[in-house]
């Protein structure tokens, strides 16, 4: 109204069949403006054993900057179960708590594990160095724990990255 253009941030959900026609579009998860954070993008979607979804990706204050991981389930038809953003990640050897415009995590893929949780897969980036990111999730989306890999060290690298994730045959990844 004063000029401002807004822009809106949600997921939207479209399952399409062997076709490719649309059998159901909606929003899912919140929906938020990019100029009243947070907003979110998905990365990837898993379908979990109770024939619900596990979607996957990042958000943050605004577009382009400082961003964390994120998680949404959804029942099978498609209401939300829970939706969570997970804090506390792009800490590395120098603590960079003034410049979160090259600061981000997100998440590029996810499984699930034998127990019911779910290792979320990504990649956590500071100013001067990447590594990638696991995180464990219970089964209500309660971050259970975290580690990084650092396989090209710490300085100089732009990042350490994983988009797709598989389990072998001794469990292992």
């Amino acid at each position: 109204t004063d000029g401002e253009t807004y822009y809106y941030a949600t997921i939207v959900f479209i399952q399409i069949d062997h076709d490719g026609n649309i059998l159901n579009q909606q929003d899912v998860g919140t929906t938020s403006n990019y100029l009243t954070p947070p907003h979110k993008i998905a990365q990837t979607i898993i379908r979990t054993e109770d024939n619900g979804y596990l979607i996957t990706g990042y958000g943050g204050p605004v577009p382009g900057s400082y961003s964390r991981p994120y998680s949404l389930k959804l029942n099978a038809d498609l209401t939300v179960v829970w939706e969570n953003y997970y804090e506390g990640f792009n800490t590395f050897p120098t603590v960079y708590t003034d410049n979160y415009e090259s600061l981000y995590a997100f998440i590029g893929d996810a499984i699930i594990n034998d127990d019911g949780t779910y290792y979320l897969w990504g990649i956590n980036i500071g100013t001067i160095a990447g590594a990638i990111l696991l995180i464990q999730i219970d089964a209500a989306g309660n971050h259970i724990w975290d580690t990084l890999y650092r396989p090209s060290g710490w300085i100089g690298t732009v990042a350490d990255q994983v988009l797709r994730v598989k389990r072998t045959k001794d469990h292992g990844f």
